[in-house]
Parts: structure tokens; sequence; C-alpha cells
């Protein structure tokens, strides 16, 4: 799925997720929409995907949810993510 992070953050919203902090994609890293501490949204040139972060220091790992055809799936895949 092709999109500028500022676009799939305004769907996102309309889904009823709320950006904490939106940033594009350039040519060294991938954009990302933060949704919480430990839940952000990786976009980048021609994927969009969940990440989930877990612990923190030296036990600091990251769960990447399958990039998503669809907002619907995204938006299924951040309600996985961010359940406690």
């Amino acid at each position: 799925m092709r999109t500028s992070a500022k676009q799939a953050a305004i769907r996102l919203k309309a889904l009823g997720f709320e950006a904490l902090s939106v940033s594009e994609p350039n040519d060294e890293e991938d954009g990302e929409i933060k949704i919480s501490d430990m839940v952000h949204v990786q976009v980048g040139y021609d994927y969009i995907n969940v990440v989930k972060q877990h612990g923190e220091g030296d036990d600091l790992s990251f769960e990447f949810f399958d990039a998503a055809p669809s907002y619907e799936k995204l938006a299924e895949d951040l309600r996985a993510a961010l359940k406690v």
C-alpha cells in the first residue's frame, strides 16, 4: 500500500486511532506514526505495518506485524497490538 505518513495518519484518525506524532519516510529511514509509547505504524515507500515494542533496556525487542494490504487490516493489527 503506497501512502504518505500524513495521509495514513488521517485515515487512521477516521478509524479511531489518534497519532501522537508523524514523521515522513526519507531515503535513509521509514516514516512513523506514533500511536502510543509502545506501538507505532511504520510507513515505507511501498508498505505500511504495525510495530510493537516489548521491554526496555537490555530486554528491548520489537514485534513486526506483516505489511497491511488495507486500512481495515492495519486497524485490526493496531487493535491487537494495543491490547494489554
